[in-house]
């Protein structure tokens, strides 16, 4: 039986227009050279490479299918 707060796969698909955007590929676009309202996390991981000590890790977490599943 469904629970009335479960969703179907159907519902969690959100797609876009294609004429919302102004452009025809991502290659029209200019790149991005920094995080966007990342700063607290791009100072923290900043901070976590220029540790030099044996045995240091860092571990980065986001949402899957991201870069930003990595362990350095």
């Amino acid at each position: 039986m469904k629970n009335k707060n479960e969703l179907s796969y159907k519902e969690l698909k959100m797609t876009c227009p294609p004429n919302l955007f102004k452009f025809d590929t991502t290659e029209d676009l200019e790149s991005i050279q920094s995080g966007i309202g990342q700063d607290r996390g791009i100072k923290a991981l900043e901070f976590g490479l220029q540790v030099d000590v044996k045995g240091y890790n860092l571990y980065l977490e986001g949402p899957s299918r991201s870069w930003k599943n990595h362990v350095y």
